[in-house]
């Protein structure tokens, strides 16, 4: 077996599963029979060997597209193990359905990219009739292709259980998708795993359950893979949820806040992103604000500005005046970055938002934005590897707890949901 400490992404754009990872994915399929089971870019094997593990007389069959590496399934027993050098997102995989027909379950931490499309890439989605659910027919990353793959490889009622990043599982552009999915096959679970659970990574990735061509249950179950290697309680969201999105943080920030939510959208917020890079606004001869100009806000989160004697060059900047909520667009801590304008005006930079709010409304929006339960709701709709991203999209549908009379400050119940990454 590989000395996991060393792997590292390598040109193939694969990241190394932990083995603990592999553990955990095979310890959520509970009651399934396995007689074979498939393992499409398996590397070095870790996924196939919690499989064996749990389903030790299953015949195996992996796949991989680096013909000088091998999955290591140690010594201890002879497993019933088969090994293919294809390439997944080019091979139809038919010399392994003619020797082995369909499989029981799949099991699988795809590559991360997106490739040169091509018509067979299509053709492949599109025979497990997923390819009505994505933005173009020709937006197609590795991942999809691979899930996709796998499908095709599953038995009627066979299971799936992949790997995926955060764009699959959050992002509005995969938001069709994720609903094809529940029309078309059966999203059983979905666990939120900690960042670097894939060998040097911080991305954030999921683990996604799935039952190929078998009607959608009501709801699906969603938890979350602690660093202590704890689970959070499961909740339960009816499977229309998966549209908007399938991560647990987001969920539980919704629970936690309970009754009486809103957003910012419903409010008639108008977010702008500013124009200027952070190098421009460094030359600039006007006020600008930046990321970096957060240490300046004051303890109730206002900011103050020089007035701006001249008038701005062109309309293409964005001000900030009195009154307007700055948020941090990009940041590792951009969920505790939020403040209001005092005094004076700036130019705001394309790494902050501006949200203009209706003045009835901008107080309770302000502390909702600032409070703890604010700051979870924030840190949970981030996306990216290393500094967070936080989508347009995703801030205006941000739930809030906006209403008159309501105490912002704690919410005791967000405790056992802190986030852990």
């Amino acid at each position: 077996m590989h000395d996991l400490a060393t792997l590292r992404e390598d040109d193939l754009n694969r990241f190394y599963t932990r083995d603990i990872i592999g553990d955990l994915l095979v310890d959520q399929l509970n009651d399934v029979v396995v007689n074979s089971f498939l393992d499409l870019g398996a590397g070095d094997g870790s996924l196939s060997r919690s499989a064996f593990k749990r389903w030790k007389n299953a015949t195996g069959v992996t796949v991989d597209l680096d013909s000088d590496s091998k999955p290591d399934l140690g010594s201890d027993h002879s497993y019933n193990h088969f090994h293919y050098f294809l390439d997944i997102l080019k091979s139809d995989l038919k010399v392994i359905g003619d020797k082995y027909g369909t499989f029981d379950l799949a099991v699988c931490n795809p590559p991360f990219f997106k490739p040169d499309w091509t018509r067979e890439h299509s053709d492949f989605v599109d025979e497990v009739n997923l390819l009505g659910g994505l933005p173009k027919k020709t937006d197609l990353n590795a991942e999809i292709i691979f899930l996709a793959q796998n499908l095709r490889m599953l038995r009627v009622g066979g299971q799936l259980a992949i790997i995926l990043p955060d764009n699959v599982i959050t992002g509005h552009r995969f938001a069709n998708f994720r609903l094809e999915l529940t029309q078309k096959h059966c999203i059983q679970k979905v666990v939120q795993l900690p960042s670097h659970s894939c060998h040097w990574t911080e991305a954030r990735c999921f683990v996604l359950f799935l039952k190929k061509n078998v009607k959608q249950t009501p709801s699906i179950e969603l938890l979350k893979f602690n660093r202590d290697q704890s689970y959070s309680n499961v909740i339960s969201i009816p499977f229309e949820g998966a549209k908007q999105r399938l991560d647990y943080n987001y969920h539980a920030a919704q629970k936690a806040l309970g009754d009486n939510l809103s957003n910012l959208m419903v409010c008639g917020a108008e977010i702008r992103r500013g124009s200027v890079s952070s190098a421009q606004a460094r030359n600039s001869s006007f006020q600008t604000f930046h990321t970096s100009d957060y240490k300046e806000m004051m303890p109730d989160g206002t900011v103050s500005f020089p007035d701006q004697i001249n008038t701005l060059p062109s309309n293409k900047y964005i001000e900030c005046v009195p009154g307007d909520i700055l948020l941090a667009r990009v940041d590792r801590k951009l969920h505790q970055k939020v403040a209001i304008v005092k005094s004076g005006s700036a130019i705001i930079t394309d790494c902050v938002y501006r949200v203009r709010l209706p003045e009835s409304i901008r107080e309770l929006a302000f502390r909702a934005l600032r409070s703890e339960e604010g700051a979870y709701a924030l840190q949970a709709v981030t996306k990216g590897v290393g500094a967070r991203l936080l989508g347009k999209a995703d801030l205006l549908q941000l739930p809030l707890k906006i209403q008159q009379g309501t105490n912002l400050s704690k919410n005791t119940a967000l405790e056992s949901h802190r986030p852990l990454f």
